[in-house]
Parts: structure tokens; C-alpha cells; sequence
């Protein structure tokens, strides 16, 4: 005679069939979340979650339990979290169905509403003890696949490292260097930024500079479309490359002086055809000065996951307005005013090259300032407006294409870069789109507000 158990048991499916998993061990259940690729994961196991501060391994139920190749697919499914004692994974299901109680037909299945479900204990089932499977040294990707045999142990001793191929040369990175790999990040332009800066991307919630391999190792080319997301130390910050060709195994590399083996690189991995992989060294590759200049841009590893933060209510009044498509924002503090655009007064060229021109308002004649210049952005033929902002020597006046509002933002919003010598000093983000957020102090220099206004230019 079957039993009707008293325990909760969630209910769902996978490949067709019912399965039961013990409701007192689901913490959570929940839409799919960003996948990372493992390296050397198993057949089922497709990649690293983040949920709640915690990284998690996510194992596709129906592929571990049929022994079939799991879809990469990364929006198929439900995601389920588990607790399991001192661990926790996350499983992807076809399709969660209820919570419930179910009659026992014996010790792994049960009867629920006239189907019968496999019921899954995650700790008797091997869930928790799934090992690695090295790919063999000629297999492409990061993943293992299915029918790959098991690796033959060989004499000499190899090292695993990721190969990527930028400028048609192929070049090593350290595992434990790399974080994630993305094919589908967009990033934005970050004006005035060294030749080495693509562009900063949003990598949930923290803006990330990305920088091109090709142009730090001395290439024409920046990099493609593939972002290799890293880590040196602490600070996290992302490669732009033009392939990642996967994870390799070789002998130990050789190591050469800094002369012999160019920029960026250590050494360099020999293959079984004879060919020459650069290994990449991320302390000679991105130099000191820029993770200085550029801060909390670098962020630390964790902050991407929240770890340990905290939230400020502190806020800080902006300006918001438009350069050509760009957004930028100065500080309420440093604006006295925005007024209709007038032609501007032209200058003698060789009087003041540091301004394009000056403007009377209210009874002043007003230096105008290059912004559109010093952001490497071209000149309106019409601007709409100018902001009228001051330092500490002096007024001055922007033309702006257009101005948005003025907007309250929490401090903890923005992120700092710079030296405090650098015109951008902050980055932050409002409905999607980046804010280069202005020092009012590095727009235009003391000496060119005096050319104008002690007797340059006059009313």
C-alpha cells in the first residue's frame, strides 16, 4: 500500500518527465541568470551563477540525468537553487510545476496527481561529487564535450592556459587570470581616454574599462568583439581580442627577457607544431600609471557581486546636458546660469588659442571654452544653449547642444576616475546611458580667462 509523504517535495520537469526535489533544500526559484564558462567542467555542469553574493555551480538536471550533450542555450529553463549541508548548486529544469506532497510507490518514485516522478536526493544522486574532465589538447573551446575519452596522463608536464589570437598572433593568458568571456558586450567610447582604452562596459551594475590588446602590445588594431573579463590581484578590468581559441595545454613556457619577447609578455609557450605563444603578463601588459589614473574604474573582483557593500544615501546635484550624442553633467555648485546661445565674439587666432571665442552675458564678456575639443568631439554648427560655469579663477561659457535637468544622484552611483588632473573625473549611469560627469576646474586653464577678460576682448 502506497504512503502519502508528509514532506514538501518541488515538483518539476525535464526532458519530458516528472521529477521531485525536497522542498526543504530549494532556496530559491528564479528566472536564468548571466552563465560564466567553466574550464574543464563536466558534460552537464554549464558554467558559474551568481546569486546573492555567492557563486554557484549551474547543472543541467535533464542532460546529467539522461547522459545527453546539455543545449548552451543560456535563456532555456528555470533555474532552482539548492542548499545541501555546508554547499549549494543551482540546476536548470525545463519547467518548475508546484509544490506538493506525493504518494510513495517505493524509495525513488512517488505518485503525484496519476504521474509518476523520480524523486532526487542531490546528495545521494552525485550532484555534489561531479569530476572534472580535461578537454584533450586539440579539443576547441572551454567545455569538455560528451563523447570526449578520458586523457592519457602524459611524461611531461604540461600547463593549462588560455589561447586567444589577436592581430593574427596567438597569445596565452594565466587561467586563474581570466574571469569571464563575453561575445555580446557593447561598450562605450570614453572621451579623452588614452589610445590603450576602448571604452568602459556596465558588467552588472560596475562600469568596467575595457582595453585593446592589440593596442597595448604595439598593434595596428585595438582588438574584436570578444571581451575576456581579468583580474591582477584585485583589480578587475576587460581585454578586447579578436578570437579566444580556447584552453590549451603545453610544457612549461621559456622564459626570455622583457627585451626578447616584446611589451606585455614573459616568456612564451612552444606548440607540438612549433609555434610561438606569447604569454601574457598583466602586470607588464597594463601599466601602473593607468590603473592610477582611472581608479575605481579597476574595480575589485568582488564588487561585482556586491560583496561587502554598502549603500550611501549621499547625494550630489548635477547638470545634465548634450554634446553631440554624448550626455555630460558639471556639478550644480560650479553653474550660475543657462542662457539662450548668441553668436559668439571671435578672437584674433593668435591672441588666445585656448578659447574658440567669447560671448557677453549679463554685462561680462565670457571666455568660451573648447569643451567639444578637449572631449575630441566636433564642434555644433548651432549649439542651443550655453552653461555658464565658474572655478576659482573665473567664469566661462559652454555651448551645449542641449540642456537636459538637473538631477539628484547618490554618490555611490558614480565612479571616480582620474588623477584629479583629468577633465573627466566621474562616470555614472542614468536610464541606460553613460554621464561623463566634468571637473569645472580642468575646462579651461586660469591663463586663457585672463586673455579675454583683461583686455582681449572688450564691451
Amino acid at each position: 500500500m502506497s504512503e502519502i509523504t508528509t514532506d514538501a517535495w518541488l515538483m518539476i520537469e525535464c526532458d519530458g518527465e516528472l521529477y521531485g526535489l525536497p522542498a526543504l533544500q530549494v532556496d530559491r526559484i528564479a528566472e536564468m541568470p548571466p552563465v560564466t564558462a567553466l574550464p574543464y567542467a563536466p558534460t552537464a555542469v554549464l558554467g558559474l551563477v551568481a546569486l546573492g553574493g555567492v557563486v554557484l555551480p549551474l547543472i543541467d538536471l535533464g542532460a546529467y540525468l539522461s547522459g545527453r550533450t546539455p543545449s548552451r542555450d543560456k535563456t532555456l529553463g528555470e533555474m532552482v537553487r539548492l542548499t545541501l549541508e555546508d554547499r549549494g548548486l543551482a540546476l536548470r529544469v525545463d519547467r518548475v510545476l508546484s509544490l506538493a506532497t506525493v504518494r510513495l510507490i517505493d524509495e525513488e518514485t512517488a505518485d503525484w496527481n496519476g504521474r509518476t516522478a523520480t524523486l532526487i536526493d542531490p546528495m545521494t544522486h552525485g550532484l555534489t561529487r561531479l569530476a572534472p574532465k580535461l578537454p584533450a589538447e586539440d579539443e576547441p573551446g572551454l567545455l569538455a564535450q560528451s563523447g570526449m575519452g578520458r586523457v592519457a596522463v602524459e611524461q611531461e608536464e604540461t600547463v593549462a592556459v588560455l589561447v586567444v589570437e589577436q592581430g593574427g598572433m596567438l597569445f596565452a593568458l594565466d587561467l586563474d587570470s581570466v574571469i569571464e568571456i563575453h561575445d555580446d558586450l557593447v561598450w562605450s567610447e570614453l572621451p579623452a581616454a588614452p589610445e590603450v582604452v576602448s571604452g568602459v562596459v556596465n558588467l552588472r551594475g560596475k562600469q568596467v574599462l575595457v582595453l585593446g590588446l592589440g593596442t597595448l602590445l604595439g598593434q595596428e588594431r585595438p582588438g574584436g568583439e570578444i571581451t575576456l573579463v581579468c583580474r591582477r590581484e584585485i583589480a578587475r578590468f576587460a581585454l578586447s581580442v579578436d578570437k579566444v581559441l580556447g584552453i590549451r595545454r603545453y610544457p612549461p613556457k621559456r622564459s626570455q627577457g622583457i627585451e626578447e619577447t616584446g611589451a606585455g609578455l614573459d616568456g612564451y609557450y612552444t606548440d607540438a607544431e612549433g609555434r610561438m605563444i606569447g604569454a601574457l603578463n598583466l602586470f607588464r601588459l597594463v601599466e601602473d600609471d593607468l590603473f592610477y589614473q582611472f581608479g575605481s574604474l579597476f574595480a575589485d573582483v568582488d564588487d561585482a557581486f556586491g560583496a561587502g557593500s554598502q549603500i550611501r544615501q549621499i547625494e550630489r546635484n548635477f547638470i545634465i546636458f548634450r554634446l553631440g550624442t554624448d550626455l555630460c553633467a558639471l556639478p550644480v555648485e560650479s553653474v550660475e546660469r543657462v542662457v539662450e546661445w548668441s553668436q559668439p565674439i571671435a578672437l584674433p587666432e593668435a591672441e588666445n588659442a585656448a578659447v574658440t571665442g567669447a560671448v557677453e552675458i549679463g554685462g561680462h564678456i565670457l571666455p568660451i571654452a573648447p569643451l567639444h575639443a578637449k572631449l575630441g568631439k566636433t564642434a555644433s554648427a548651432r549649439p542651443t544653449a550655453y552653461i555658464v560655469a565658474k572655478d576659482g579663477t573665473g567664469s566661462f561659457a559652454l555651448p551645449v547642444d542641449h540642456p537636459e535637468r538637473l538631477i539628484s544622484l547618490p554618490i555611490d552611483t558614480i565612479e571616480e576616475v582620474g588623477t584629479g588632473e583629468a577633465l573627466i573625473e566621474g562616470i555614472t549611469q542614468i536610464a541606460g546611458r553613460y554621464v561623463w560627469i566634468l571637473a569645472p576646474d580642468k575646462i579651461l586653464d586660469p591663463e586663457a580667462k585672463n586673455g579675454v577678460t583683461g583686455g582681449g576682448v572688450t564691451g
